[in-house]
């Protein structure tokens, strides 16, 4: 039996996406004896999601040496060690690893220098719209690609074999669909926040429209305020319902999985929401699809206005430099609200 490590420690977003492998090395090697060295919150849902998967954590603060240790206790034997983190720390812990193992590390291409270049070339040009942007690869399918790659150069998997990269997938237990749509407020930086009155604009369709029947909002103890001021907005006719800050990333998935459709930033949570089959609706602002976050099941949608000035940083976290935010200010939700009544079968106003 193939024993095999894997290596993702953060962020949520790109741990969500990581999964993909899993996936691909349980459908193509079912009997593989799989480890997965991470951290907290991530480590729960992988725990919960895939209990087959040996979990271990690699501890903020701890040395060299113990995450070493703990690599080197996990089992007796690794045949293949697959660095989807590509960290300083895990190319240090993994390259050791192998060499006590004896077996194979590989890493993947993240892209970090393609996608500081987009940062610098947007830094360079004035404001214009733009009719065409080139894309990075998806970050789960420049993934997949290497796991697969990595197993056939293990003679794990035959040469010859032909393999779509697949998609991140989070096995949710009995899910069962309501009509609801989930708002997901969560954001790691406030200015990649959709503004207050573009989620107005959607809440009052949603409301006029009549929907769904239910809105869960999701994210950060830190948004719960603004969605206590949106619930509002709702009114009587729909039942909305606060769960910010309530959750773990597992009950989170729960959640999304009954949902017909979930509005989001450019978030963990739009990954989450993918990978348990519900369609996302997406708001880009400073950050940009280009990065390989651009949402991947076919129903779903990213919104965005194409200024040259997009993408500011690589991560999000920036003051807009002509101190305007147009690149959210100026989205047109009317986008969103079409694709919204198509989800859930809305007829639209006529």
């Amino acid at each position: 039996m193939p024993c095999i490590a894997i290596f993702r420690t953060g962020g949520i977003g790109d741990v969500i996406l990581s999964t993909v492998a899993l996936k691909i090395i349980q459908d193509l090697q079912p009997h593989t004896e799989l480890h997965w060295f991470g951290r907290q919150p991530t480590l729960e849902l992988i725990r919960t999601a895939f209990p087959s998967v040996h979990t271990h954590e690699f501890l903020p603060g701890a040395s060299y040496r113990q995450n070493i240790h703990l690599v080197k206790s996990a089992a007796t034997r690794f045949d293949l060690i697959i660095d989807l983190q590509r960290s300083a720390r895990t190319i240090v812990i993994g390259s050791l690893c192998s060499v006590y193992f004896g077996c194979a590390y590989v890493t993947w291409n993240k892209y970090s220098m393609e996608r500081s270049m987009f940062v610098f070339q947007s830094l360079l040009k004035k404001r214009q719209l733009l009719h065409k942007t080139a894309s990075l690869p998806r970050r789960h399918e420049a993934m997949a690609a290497r796991v697969i790659s990595a197993l056939k150069q293990q003679k794990l998997l035959s040469d010859d074999l032909k393999f779509t990269t697949g998609q991140p997938e989070i096995p949710v237990p009995n899910p069962t669909k309501k009509n609801a749509i989930a708002i997901n407020l969560g954001v790691l930086y406030k200015s990649k926040e959709l503004p207050f009155d573009k989620w107005q604009e959607l809440i009052n369709h949603i409301r006029l429209r009549q929907c769904c029947q239910e809105v869960y909002f999701l994210g950060d103890q830190k948004q719960f305020e603004l969605a206590e001021k949106l619930i509002v907005c709702l009114g009587k006719q729909i039942l909305g319902q606060n769960y910010c800050g309530k959750t773990s990333l597992s009950e989170a998935a729960q959640l999304l999985a009954a949902c017909t459709c979930t509005l989001t930033n450019d978030s963990a949570l739009s990954h989450l929401s993918e990978s348990v089959g519900t369609p996302v609706i997406v708001f880009f602002g400073p950050t940009h699809e280009q990065f390989g976050y651009r949402p991947f099941l076919k129903e779903s949608k990213s919104i965005s206005l194409p200024l040259s000035c997009r993408p500011c940083t690589k991560g999000g976290l920036t003051n807009c430099r002509f101190g305007d935010f147009k690149c959210f200010h100026d989205l047109d939700m009317q986008l969103a609200i079409k694709q919204i009544n198509q989800l859930t079968n809305c007829e639209p106003a006529s």
